[in-house]
């Protein structure tokens, strides 16, 4: 097979590589082009090294592209599963990397518990090679800084970092017989059983020197006796449905609030909802999120999916869930 990779363009804000191959036993060729942005989010050029690196990744995927196109999908196939089985390990070396991803979360505060509820598992025992590789692309979106931990893993409750209430074990009940102890004669009011009681048990409070005679206070002045009565206790709103989730199999609905935009071009881009959906279904597919965003970047030139437009939505999506 001959090969052969160029860059056939370069602009201001994006450069164009060809890649091509030759199968000379059957006389197949194919070429595929690949457009790679060379500015950063500010819209500001790379330097020249880096524009020297983007060009080398774009002729690679140019290539790697044609080659597939050549070669027969089913030898591709079977060699990606065996690399990825590769990559899994047995059970001992799943196991064990699996441990290692709990302590490195652990170091960020995040609990096992919610590192299972985000993988959707109940505890250690049903973790798999897949779920280790998620877990690998959840800890380099939040080293690049594309994604939060709270985004990641959500916290139960809504609170700080790792607010996983445990439940407390209460002490034995007295038996039924057992004599209680009476407080002394001289002893003080225990004030939180004596707030315990009932109305009708409460002891008459002893009268003031400022109060009023027994039958002025029967009676009272006009303003207190003509004083209206308290409304009444509004009743609680009605809570809206659940709205069902891509996690439900119903499609994304749509975003609520002000989209985020693009600070140079205005454009508005994916919602944080809309991301994680994006997320979620590329998961259930086995998909990291490094997936995802060499995806974006190979085909769109976008390096992280927080700065999907929203007008190509609908075509990630679709992949996540179908590509």
């Amino acid at each position: 097979m001959r090969l052969d990779g160029r860059i056939l363009e370069e602009r201001k804000a994006f450069l164009v590589a060809r890649g091509t191959a030759w199968d000379l036993q059957t006389n197949t060729a194919y070429a595929a082009e690949v457009r790679r942005r060379i500015t950063n989010r500010e819209h500001a050029r790379y330097s020249q090294d880096m524009i020297g690196m983007t060009a080398n990744a774009a002729i690679s995927i140019a290539i790697r592209n044609a080659v597939f196109s050549v070669v027969p999908r089913a030898y591709v196939e079977k060699l990606w599963r065996e690399c990825k089985a590769r990559v899994a390990g047995d059970q001992r070396t799943v196991a064990d990397r699996a441990q290692k991803a709990i302590r490195h979360f652990a170091g960020m505060g995040v609990s096992a518990d919610r590192v299972y509820a985000a993988l959707g598992l109940a505890d250690g025992a049903e973790l798999t090679g897949d779920h280790v590789g998620t877990l690998q692309g959840y800890a380099t979106s939040i080293r690049e800084g594309t994604a939060r931990i709270d985004d990641v893993f959500p916290p139960f409750g809504g609170g700080g970092a790792d607010d996983v209430a445990m439940p407390q074990r209460r002490a034995p009940a007295p038996a039924a017989d057992a004599p209680r102890a009476l407080p002394p004669p001289d002893a003080a009011p225990d004030p939180v059983l004596a707030a315990a009681r009932r109305p009708d048990q409460q002891p008459a409070a002893a009268p003031r020197a400022d109060d009023p005679p027994p039958d002025m206070r029967a009676v009272g002045d006009a303003e207190l006796v003509n004083r209206p009565a308290a409304p009444a206790a509004q009743p609680a709103p009605p809570q809206p449905p659940r709205q069902p989730s891509v996690f439900d199999g119903a499609e994304p609905a749509a975003p609520t609030g002000s989209p985020p935009h693009d600070p140079k071009t205005g454009e508005v881009l994916v919602s944080e909802q809309q991301r994680l959906e994006i997320l979620g279904a590329a998961a259930k597919r086995g998909k990291t999120n490094v997936d995802v965003n060499a995806w974006l970047y190979s085909n769109h030139g976008i390096p992280t999916t927080a700065e999907i437009p929203e007008s190509m939505y609908a075509e990630v999506i679709h992949w996540a869930r179908n590509g």
